[in-house]
């Protein structure tokens, strides 16, 4: 090793050595980047996309696909904002052993974002932000008022995930016992016509 270097009068880098890095754009918790600073760095976009999961979320014992949520979401995110700093990313919220986020943790983690980071200046004008009766959905509306006891209001997360145009996953048992169902029916029909020629 040179002298120079074991003395601390140099540093040397090999010409092999990369740094690597990640960064949220969006963290609010921390000063925009300088732009003159950005310009020493080669930035690559990572678009949002489904990472595969198979997670949903579990609502009144129905599971609506967690994907067709972010995706429908982040079209109102979209048109509302006109950001890509405020969408919401595959792993924003994590699913359990099941594969299923709660309603408690939708609510608590998803919900509580929506309404008080993306769209609390917007007056949350949008169609999805409002009840049958046209009543605003209000983020305390989400949970009873037990104070410490409270609960999520299962029925109005549910009303939201259908204003975002998403339905219940049908299972393929479900599905199958439906199908089974409707075949018996077809089989219990009879022609009298005929019955009568036979």
């Amino acid at each position: 090793i040179p002298y120079v270097i074991k003395n601390g009068k140099e540093m040397r880098l090999p010409s092999n050595l990369y740094i690597w890095a990640t960064m949220n754009t969006s963290d609010q918790s921390l000063f925009p980047i300088d732009s003159a600073f950005k310009r020493r760095w080669d930035w690559k976009y990572i678009p949002i996309s489904d990472a595969g999961k198979g997670w949903t979320i579990r609502v009144n014992k129905n599971n609506y696909d967690w994907w067709n949520f972010i995706k429908n979401i982040n079209a109102h995110i979209d048109s509302t904002t006109n950001s890509e700093d405020k969408k919401l990313g595959y792993f924003f919220c994590k699913a359990d052993a099941n594969n299923e986020i709660s309603a408690e943790t939708f609510v608590g983690k998803v919900i509580f974002y929506l309404w008080n980071d993306v769209f609390k200046d917007y007056d949350f004008s949008d169609k999805i932000f409002y009840d049958e009766k046209g009543d605003k959905l209000t983020f305390n509306r989400f949970y009873t008022a037990e104070g410490v006891d409270s609960k999520v209001v299962e029925d109005l997360v549910e009303l939201f995930l259908k204003n975002l145009e998403l339905s219940p996953i049908v299972s393929d048992a479900n599905a199958s016992t439906e199908n089974m169902g409707n075949e018996g029916d077809n089989d219990n029909t009879q022609d009298p016509i005929g019955d009568e020629g036979n």
